[in-house]
């Protein structure tokens, strides 16, 4: 498993439940940003989003705290 830097992956606001990824990022990589912290468990190309916590099919995906 490897370590993602702070320029790998970016988090605008506190309250966001996703960042997003500025490079390609491999499977196993393990993320942080803001409070949240994950292990992704597939490719993430870069410009895609990174959900940092679970996030309910009802519940909204906040990028700079707007849905």
């Amino acid at each position: 498993m490897s370590q993602s830097k702070s320029s790998d992956v970016i988090h605008i606001h506190p309250d966001d439940n996703v960042c997003v990824a500025l490079r390609p990022l491999s499977t196993g990589t393990s993320v942080r940003a803001g409070k949240g912290e994950v292990c992704l468990t597939g490719q993430v190309n870069a410009g895609h989003k990174i959900a940092l916590r679970e996030i309910a099919e009802s519940d909204p995906v906040l990028t700079v705290s707007y849905t």
